[in-house]
């Protein structure tokens, strides 16, 4: 579908990192292609607003309540724009047991 001039791309989402953030909370940052000023991240149809956005990365922090897998998209505001793809993300805890020789 082609759009007005003017009208926002549609995101991409091709992955995600994440590392932790302050206070129990975690990074995350979302690589894809498309994003403009205005974008949110949804996780698990919860949307955040970022704290850096680039067209190809956007760094979002999350409450330590999030911390499972999610269907993650990115949302690009209005004229055009829209949901990106979603994209599953696994964000799991291993505790590694220590073994004593």
């Amino acid at each position: 579908m082609i759009g007005a001039v003017g009208d926002q791309p549609i995101p991409s989402v091709t992955g995600v990192a994440f590392s932790p953030g302050a206070n129990g909370t975690i990074t995350v940052v979302v690589r894809g292609s498309n994003f403009v000023n205005g974008a949110t991240v949804r996780w698990n149809g919860q949307d955040y607003t970022p704290s850096a956005i680039t067209p190809t990365q956007i760094t979002v922090s999350l409450p330590a309540g999030a911390y499972r897998s999610a269907v993650v998209s990115v949302v690009n505001p209005s004229p055009g724009g829209g949901p990106s793809n979603e994209f599953i993300a696994g964000l799991f805890r291993m505790v590694i047991p220590y073994l004593a020789r």
